[in-house]
């Protein structure tokens, strides 16, 4: 087992494993985004706080701007959250949106709107917390599971990124380098 892309398994693979059903259901993967800073209350913007399924965030806000009247390009998020998940996330739009009809978002509930005076923007994220359910568990499931949350919670879980986050075409170290060398790259590679 790769230590780099497998960083918790490897940390616990001395015990043996809960067995289970993972992602029966769109809610057995939860996740909820806190913001790095609250909604001042105030401002150009409307800060969007929504419950998604079956939707990533880039589909989520397309369909929030359709219906608001805006273009997609001026709706802001922190983050980029799955589609197979229930995710809470912060949206941003123009205060100048039409909010008429929010209530009807198939696949968005909108929990609350708070003024802000700026867009939000990639990064401006405190935590993300996820809650994930296993269901059909063996029995002593639940006694396996807490042993590894003990080895984890007083060795840590190291800070590492799979696969996923290393580009479409496993290059995005090769990308940074340049634009850490200050040589031309695309528009697209601005906000990396």
């Amino acid at each position: 087992m790769d230590p780099i892309t497998r960083p918790a398994a490897w940390l616990v693979r001395h015990l043996p494993g809960s067995t289970g059903t993972l992602f029966a259901d769109a809610d057995d993967f939860a996740v909820e985004e806190t913001l790095a800073y609250a909604p001042e209350g105030i401002g150009s913007h409307r800060f969007v706080q929504i419950r998604k399924r079956g939707l990533d965030t880039r589909a989520a806000a397309r369909r929030l701007a359709e219906a608001s009247g805006i273009e997609a390009a001026e709706v802001g998020w922190a983050g980029l959250k799955d589609r197979h998940a229930t995710a809470v996330q912060w949206l941003s739009v123009p205060a100048t949106a039409d909010d008429s009809s929010w209530a009807s978002l198939e696949g968005i509930e909108v929990l609350q709107t708070l003024a802000h005076p700026k867009k939000l923007k990639p990064g401006h994220i405190r935590q993300n917390q996820f809650t994930i359910t296993l269901r059909n568990v063996e029995p002593g499931g639940l006694k396996r599971a807490r042993a590894i949350a003990d080895v984890l919670e007083q060795e840590g879980l190291p800070f590492a990124y799979g696969p996923q986050r290393q580009g479409r075409f496993q290059d995005n170290y090769i990308r940074a380098q340049a634009i850490l060398r200050g040589e031309e790259r695309p528009p697209r590679d601005r906000r990396l």
